[in-house]
């Protein structure tokens, strides 16, 4: 009698998680509405008979706001790299870069760098305001007077007029 209880405890378990993964499963996208059409160098990407992006051919931004987007929608990674014709790897770093950077993980800046990021360009105004010359914002940021000088184009030195 207990083998048998056991035994139907067993059943109610395996019966239980393939309910619970229909349930999960029940509005996903089939992954054979997910396509890709290009007109004219117009590349739309439908998931059935709607269009969920339209970009052009050349705009690799778009086109990776697609390859993350797109796995949020249900469909799978590998899925997404053919329907994109990028790789699978590739479309898992664009995910981890834009959790880790948002939106601008999502393309590669070229050319050189800035020599002074978001914080030092805030104390830099901040100095400034304070009627520090560039050229000790500069050795305070160790970069170039002339550097200092270029971020903060439009930026008032006190005592100076406006107009």
């Amino acid at each position: 009698m207990n083998l048998q209880n056991v035994f139907n405890l067993g059943t109610i378990r395996v019966m239980t998680i393939e309910i619970a993964v229909q349930t999960m499963l029940v509005g996903m996208p089939s992954p054979r509405d997910l396509r890709r059409v290009e007109v004219d160098g117009q590349v739309l990407i439908c998931v059935g008979a709607s269009v969920v992006f339209s970009y052009d051919a050349a705009d690799a931004g778009l086109r990776n706001l697609a390859a993350v987007t797109l796995p949020e929608m249900g469909f799978t990674g590998r899925r997404v790299a053919l329907v994109l014709g990028i790789t699978q790897e590739y479309v898992s770093m664009l995910r981890a870069r834009a959790r880790a950077e948002g939106s601008a993980g999502l393309t590669r800046r070229r050319g050189r760098p800035t020599a002074l990021g978001a914080r030092d360009l805030g104390r830099a105004r901040s100095w400034r305001g304070q009627g520090v010359t560039d050229t000790a914002i500069g050795k305070r940021l160790g970069v170039h007077g002339s550097t200092v000088a270029r971020a903060l184009v439009g930026v008032e030195r006190p005592g100076r007029c406006g107009s």
